[in-house]
């Protein structure tokens, strides 16, 4: 958790932008679209993490990716008016 929060995260957000960043004249209502997730991604990621805190090893990372995933279909699904979710 720690390598994503200090080392990863920052490097691929700033890959990201750097990316952007070319295309920026093209693509500017897209590249604002994509911006955006980013800290609600970040979000996600430190939640999910803190939730998960009460299995260990193995167990933990599978819970981990199981709350990543059912939070994103939950808010994909609230997105698409099939529900009405809070997080």
């Amino acid at each position: 958790f720690l390598t994503w929060y200090f080392l990863v995260s920052p490097l691929i957000t700033r890959w990201i932008k750097s990316r952007l960043k070319i295309h920026e004249k093209n693509n500017q209502v897209q590249m604002n679209a994509v911006l955006s997730l980013l800290p609600a991604t970040d979000y996600l990621f430190k939640k999910s993490w803190k939730l998960s805190a009460t299995k260990k090893g193995i167990k933990r990372m599978r819970l981990f990716w199981k709350i990543i995933l059912m939070n994103t279909l939950k808010d994909v699904n609230v997105r698409e008016g099939s529900g009405n979710l809070d997080l």
